[in-house]
């Protein structure tokens, strides 16, 4: 296969070589990993798993790692935006840097423990480098490998066996104005131990006033009866690109629930690669997109059951306005020996304006005979009836818009949050929906043009 070398790889080569002295710890490992990247490179949308999402946005530049900021009072001006949890554990990074000043650890449990990835790896923690391996030559996955490369920090967190974590431990990753023109390459390292418990919430804000590239890869391993519950929320500027990649890893009994409500960026791309290697594992993946002219969201899910009597489940709804464009691509693989497996997948988008664009790519590839696994994908717009009754009823036509979306969104918002995220994520929809006007189709149904 040709290689998939695509935009400017010399001039990171010659970035790599000016910081790889100054990034903390595992320099071999880094080596390694960014000789994997000149060797795979940016994918381009020639892979299969790229083919919606073309990172032309990052093609005529160079985006490196920023070095600490001094930013400050900017930071701290993002952070009132953050999700106000009730007694968590919060962990800030700021422009790729942990932030010991605006974040509040305080005490947790026996057996837990929380660290920043640079600390941990400038206290020369050898367990970790096996955990930061990339995927040698995985295609479409050079951006993991540049994260291995480059990367300045993030969070490790190990929960031992029969241990519940209290508090939920929220992290919020900001980027100032500093960050343009710049990269963040954050690595997160979960590990659950048997029987153990754990709510993580992760929100993502940066700067309108320029392009950045956020690059986050988290590797996750949970033990048997290990339960996960996580909850992120995109909220990147306007011009930024932002790839997040997971790996999950489940043994027997394991249980992983994952919210992910995307708004920010310019091009955001989420990837999940989900492994199932204990039987009884559970996990449930929720999420929903709402794009507006200018953006591109994608969102690639790769369930991997290698072993029999494991549930899958996936709900997902995307809105697009005017110009915007989404993707949905979710593969769902049965190993031979897995039997009794049940796989579920659901997809559904609403556009607001016929220019909206969106993809959806259900895939299952089962090779077991004795197996329940559906999949569904629905592409529509507003219904005309409906908004020509709520107008009869006295709602103008923004409103009329705004309940018929909050109705389509809700399903999703409530079977994957607490009620404790529930009603913020509802005022982070509202308020998307309060910075757009009323569709042309909502004019429509009014029957007349829409000026």
């Amino acid at each position: 296969m040709a290689k998939q070398i695509y935009y400017q790889n010399d001039g990171y080569q010659q970035a790599f070589a000016s910081l790889a002295d100054g990034l903390p710890g595992v320099p071999e490992l880094r080596a390694r990993a960014f000789a994997d990247f000149m060797a795979t490179g940016f994918p381009t949308q020639k892979v299969e798993e790229w083919k919606y999402s073309g990172l032309s946005a990052l093609a005529n530049a160079v985006f490196v790692p920023v070095k600490t900021t001094d930013r400050h009072a900017e930071a701290e001006s993002f952070l009132a935006q953050s999700v106000p949890l009730e007694g968590a554990v919060q962990l800030v990074f700021v422009d790729g840097h942990f932030n010991t000043a605006l974040s509040q650890a305080g005490d947790l449990e026996d057996g837990v423990t929380l660290t920043s990835l640079a600390s941990a790896l400038a206290a020369g923690d050898n367990r970790l480098e096996g955990r930061l391996k990339t995927n040698e030559q995985a295609q479409g996955r050079g951006l993991r490998s540049v994260n291995a490369a480059l990367m300045t920090d993030g969070f490790v967190l190990e929960v031992a066996a029969d241990t519940t974590v209290s508090r939920p431990i929220q992290v919020t990753y900001i980027s100032t104005s500093a960050v343009v023109g710049h990269s963040t390459q954050l690595r997160n390292v979960i590990s659950l131990g048997k029987n153990s418990q754990l709510r993580l919430l992760e929100q993502h804000i940066g700067v309108d006033t320029g392009t950045y590239w956020s690059n986050f890869v988290t590797d996750c391993t949970l033990g048997e009866d290990a339960v996960l519950e996580r909850t992120v929320l995109q909220e990147e500027g306007a011009k930024a690109v932002y790839v997040a990649e997971g790996d999950v890893q489940l043994a027997a009994r394991a249980s992983l629930k994952a919210f992910w409500l995307t708004l920010g960026g310019q091009l955001s791309r989420q990837s999940q690669f989900l492994t199932f290697n204990g039987m009884e594992a559970e996990v449930a993946l929720y999420g929903a997109y709402l794009g507006a002219e200018g953006q591109s969201h994608d969102m690639l899910t790769v369930m991997d059951h290698k072993v029999g009597h494991c549930n899958s489940d996936q709900i997902f709804r995307g809105v697009l306005d005017k110009g915007a464009k989404a993707a949905f691509q979710g593969r769902v693989i049965v190993a031979p020996d897995a039997q009794l497996t049940n796989a579920n997948q659901a997809n559904n988008n609403m556009l607001l304006d016929r220019s909206a664009e969106v993809n959806s790519k259900p895939e299952l590839k089962i090779y077991a005979d004795d197996v329940k696994c559906s999949h569904g994908s629905t592409v529509g717009e507003l219904d005309k009836d409906m908004l020509f009754y709520l107008r009869s009823r006295g709602l103008d036509a923004d409103a009329a818009e705004q309940l018929l979306v909050e109705a389509f969104i809700a399903e999703v918002l409530e079977e994957g949050l607490d009620a404790e995220l529930l009603d913020f994520m509802q005022l982070r929809v509202r308020s998307w929906m309060a910075s757009h006007t009323a569709s042309p189709l909502t004019a429509e149904a009014d029957g007349k043009e829409r000026t």
